[in-house]
Formats: C-alpha cells, sequence, structure tokens
C-alpha cells in the first residue's frame, strides 16, 4: 500500500499514539514511531536523521518546551 493509500483512521492512529506517548514522556515509544533514518528540513536545509539521534532530540525538546512553560499537547482536529 502506497502512502498516499493509508486509510484515514490509520493516520488519526498514529497521531493519537504519538500524542500519548508525548504526553507519557515516553522516548523510547517515541522514536519506536520513526523509521530506521529518515529526512528532516529545516533551517540549515535536509539532514538525515537515525534512532541515535532521535534518542538526544527528544529529551531536548521537552526540555526547551517545559522552559517556555508548555504544559500539554493534545491532537484537536484531525482532516485528512
Amino acid at each position: 500500500m502506497s502512502h498516499e493509500q493509508i486509510p484515514t483512521e490509520r493516520l488519526r492512529t498514529f497521531f493519537e499514539r504519538f500524542e500519548r506517548l508525548s504526553a507519557a514522556s515516553d522516548v523510547d515509544g517515541l522514536v519506536a514511531m520513526y523509521a530506521p533514518t529518515f529526512m528532516i528540513a529545516g533551517p540549515n536545509g535536509a539532514q538525515v536523521v537515525r534512532p541515535a539521534d532521535i534518542l538526544r532530540a527528544i529529551p531536548q525538546r521537552k526540555q526547551l518546551l517545559d522552559s517556555a512553560g508548555h504544559r500539554e499537547t493534545a491532537l484537536v482536529g484531525f482532516e485528512e
């Protein structure tokens, strides 16, 4: 099945799981949601990311959000 054919409910389930794992600060669970290598794009261009990179980045992301007063992330809507 191509990515374009993934049913809406599977996509919703993916994002709901991401929400739960983020709320629980479950780094290992979040890392397991990513492919073994993938690409991200940002202000400095595109780069390849590996699980070890994610293991370091997720706690840093949480720390940054906490320091900014962030308390919770919730999926409030979903539209394909």
